[in-house]
């Protein structure tokens, strides 16, 4: 199964990447919201790399550089850009886009096994094999291959149902407090697990 997701992942990420390319070359995309001066455009990065690290990406990429010292960056959670700070301590010759794009890809391969083995409690392998593919080619699924949190969170929101269907109750506790130090809504996933938890 892992190499039909690679195989999945691969397929989705490409075409992610020829859209961005070929929306380059029919509409020049410039940029104007805060930093996009600073960290994209003067990357050195093509534009249809870039460009996936558009918006809320400048601010964890800020974040990751600064802290939360710039405006407007305090409405985001710190996980996703540690993350990114760790690795670029570890890579400093590494562009902070790519690695907060390869832990954002990183992250939904993760997502993506973890379902697999999610759906596989209940689940035969073709409706396994459909969810995957599903998932990977939602109209908004370019969310995850981008420089935001979605890929992360939706890890591990999935891993935390997963350890909780295991009874492992305490790993699903930790992801639950992980996935709340990436978005807001992670503090809901407290009532449901501990409705699985009841069950």
């Amino acid at each position: 199964m892992f190499y039909f997701i690679a195989g999945v992942l691969l397929i989705w990420r490409s075409l992610l990447f020829l859209f961005s390319f070929l929306g380059g070359v029919l509409l020049a995309f410039k940029p104007t919201f805060p930093y996009s001066d600073i960290y994209l455009i003067s990357s050195g990065l093509p534009d249809w790399v870039w460009s996936f690290a558009n918006f809320d990406g400048v601010h964890y990429l800020t974040i990751a550089k600064n802290g939360y010292s710039a405006q407007f960056t305090q409405v985001f959670f710190p996980l996703f850009p540690i993350i990114i700070n760790i690795l670029h301590r570890i890579f400093p010759i590494i562009n902070p886009i790519i690695i907060g794009l390869f832990i954002s890809n990183l992250f939904f391969l993760f997502t993506c096994l973890v379902f697999y083995k999610l759906l596989k409690l209940d689940y035969k392998n073709d409706v396994v094999r459909w969810g995957i593919i599903f998932l990977c080619f939602l109209p908004t699924s370019f969310f995850y291959g981008s420089l935001y949190t979605e890929s992360l969170f939706l890890f591990l929101i999935i891993a935390a149902f997963y350890a909780a269907r295991k009874k492992f109750w305490w790993l699903a506790g930790a992801l639950g407090g992980l996935a709340s130090a990436t978005r807001f809504v992670g503090i809901f996933l407290l009532p449901a697990l501990l409705w699985e938890w009841h069950e």
